[in-house]
């Protein structure tokens, strides 16, 4: 469901994954900040997206089950795990900030730190969400709402 200001997701568990990419814009230097709903549980950030069939990217989880992790697709690498302890609260809405400056990518929810991360190949390209779907009962959930994306000047 959108909204003006809102994107929702609520579905049964399944396979696969949904995706909402930025197709106008590849940049290197951006600010993301968001709100993220209690209901979520299955959320990604997607940033340095290729224009391949198969999606050549980097994921940043920020959802309960390992916030600040980073995967590259495909194959699902690990590049930067969670932090062993994550002070985010999971029980209200959160603040969400992405910086990606160059190769240089950095996450906080609500203030506090989940990455600050160099990744050598990332390069300027799309960026998006992406919900995998096959979360177990009651199944995937995403709310984001007030997304805001600032371009920073190269």
């Amino acid at each position: 469901k959108f909204d003006a200001d809102r994107i929702q997701l609520q579905t049964e568990s399944q396979a696969g994954l949904i995706g909402f990419l930025e197709t106008s814009v590849e940049s290197g230097r951006y600010l993301i900040r968001m709100s993220v709903g209690t209901s979520t549980n299955s959320l990604q950030f997607v940033f340095g997206g290729g224009r391949e069939r198969d999606l050549t990217a980097h994921l940043l989880t920020l959802d309960p089950t390992g916030p600040g992790r980073i995967h590259r697709l495909p194959g699902g690498t690990m590049i930067q795990d969670a932090p062993a302890v994550t002070s985010g609260v999971f029980d209200r809405s959160r603040l969400v900030e992405i910086l990606v400056t160059g190769t240089q990518v950095s996450a906080r929810i609500d203030g506090t730190p989940v990455t600050t991360t160099a990744i050598a190949e990332l390069v300027p390209g799309r960026i998006g969400l992406i919900a995998p779907l096959t979360r177990p009962a009651p199944g995937p959930r995403l709310d984001v709402r007030n997304m805001r994306i600032l371009m920073l000047p190269e």
